[in-house]
């Protein structure tokens, strides 16, 4: 009786604002102008809108019969996600909200011009826009997934700096991952950065180009685990800049084992190539008129293992 109640609310849900025509000979079911709300409080809601969704092959009877959700396919267009990060955090009904055990099984599943926001403080946090493809999904997992963004863009949080990548595919079934290019720059002038703070601040600029992750484990990477065998850096820019004549920051500064390992992800890769690489460093001394620089050009390098958490067996120490 709950699967019924379950499914049935999904259904109502759906139809709140939805136009809707179905099938049941050949269980076909088109749904269009769905739009849903999450607001457990005022002022922070997360939303859903969908302008059609497409199901074929729903196997009426085998539900009816024994309780059992058989699709063949799923199809869905124009979904736009908003997330509201701050009532992701702090609203734990929503994260201990489970869908009952049910026996469904849907052959594939399709989502185009996905476009995905998230809200900070009443700011877009991020966001990202592409498509979706799943394989033999069930209520709990999916045999495949593939993922593909033309464009994505992160602030990164009390660091002034905006992340902003193109032309990422995941690819379950091919275990791999890749970039085209992927952009760092501050927010602000790169003196004002650190004048904003009231200390020192490395002000980061970075174009890297051609990333790539094989083997990669991408069903892990929802459970925070990021193990490939191996990660690629085509071509790489990277800009540094430091001004002297702030003071420095008060406290311990963490050693780079200490920042790895506090990462919210278990990091495990076989070996980071990083092609033609320019770098540059520049600061601005504490007496003097002028900033000065120093660049390396055609820089290239190897890293194995990297790892952020090593295990029993495992060798911590990497070989450049």
């Amino acid at each position: 009786m709950k699967k019924a109640l379950y499914i049935t609310g999904i259904l109502l849900l759906l139809l709140i604002a939805g136009y809707l025509i179905a099938n049941v000979l050949t269980g076909s079911l088109d749904i269009e102008g769905v739009q849903t709300r999450y607001m457990p409080v005022p002022a922070h809601a997360h939303e859903v809108t969908i302008e059609k969704i497409a199901i074929r092959s729903l196997s009426v009877f085998a539900w009816l019969r024994s309780h059992r959700l058989r699709v063949r396919d799923v199809r869905l267009e124009g979904v736009t996600v908003k997330v509201d990060e701050d009532l992701m955090e702090h609203d734990s009904s929503l994260q201990a909200m489970k869908p009952p055990a049910l026996d469904a099984l849907v052959g594939s599943v399709e989502v185009k011009d996905l476009v995905v926001e998230g809200i900070w403080k009443g700011k877009r946090s991020f966001s990202f826009a592409g498509r979706l493809w799943l394989d033999s999904v069930t209520t709990d997992t999916a045999a495949g997934v593939r993922l593909v963004l033309d464009t994505a863009r992160y602030v990164v949080p009390e660091m002034g700096e905006t992340a902003r990548l193109s032309g990422l595919e995941v690819d379950s079934r091919k275990r791999s991952l890749t970039i085209d290019s992927f952009r760092i720059a501050p927010d602000q002038d790169k003196e004002e950065m650190g004048w904003s703070k009231g200390h020192q601040v490395d002000v980061v600029w970075a174009n890297m180009d051609g990333i790539a992750a094989t083997g990669l484990d991408v069903m892990g990477l929802i459970r925070h685990r990021f193990h490939a065998d191996e990660i690629s850096f085509h071509s790489s820019r990277i800009h540094v800049f430091r001004d002297w004549r702030l003071p420095l920051e008060p406290g311990e500064k963490p050693m780079p084992m200490k920042s790895l390992k506090s990462l919210p992800i278990d990091l495990r890769v076989g070996k980071v190539w990083l092609g033609t690489t320019r770098f540059e460093y520049e600061e601005f001394p504490k007496v003097g008129e002028r900033s000065g620089a120093l660049v390396i050009e055609r820089f290239r390098a190897s890293l194995a293992p990297l790892l952020n958490r090593p295990g029993d067996g495992d060798n911590p120490d990497a070989v450049a």
